[in-house]
């Protein structure tokens, strides 16, 4: 696991927001310094995730090697910054999104860690350089 993502769960916690936990208003009038900290640390994994699922996918592709992991990574490329922005606008208290910013928050971050996941075993089962 990344340095900085450690070092953002010790930080602390994020801010509540959305009514969440109950008895805490939709949006916090300011953020905490922990909110913030934990904020900041999130930004590689939300950004840098699906830069590498793209890097990877091309180099898998213009290596020659099975064209189904490239999709999978070019998806997951998609996938990740997609649902983030919906978790933005869900977090954001959009009028329909309101209350699902916390299940695309989680669906974004499930892909991120499924890729790395396989990209993982895939590399532990040694077939990542074969074609």
């Amino acid at each position: 696991m990344p340095k900085t993502v450690r070092a953002g769960w010790l930080v602390g916690q994020t801010d509540p927001v959305g009514g969440y936990p109950p008895g805490t208003p939709d949006m916090p009038a300011t953020s905490s310094r922990a909110g913030t900290a934990h904020n900041l640390a999130a930004i590689p994994v939300f950004f840098g995730l699906p830069a590498a699922a793209a890097g990877y996918g091309r180099r898998s592709w213009r290596a020659g090697q099975t064209p189904g992991f490239a999709v999978y990574c070019a998806t997951t490329a998609m996938i990740m910054p997609v649902t983030m922005m919906l978790a933005g606008a869900g977090f954001g208290q959009s009028s329909r999104l309101g209350g699902y910013g916390g299940l695309f928050q989680r669906a974004s971050i499930i892909t991120g860690f499924a890729w790395l996941t396989a990209l993982s075993a895939r590399a532990l089962s040694g077939t990542a350089g074969k074609s």
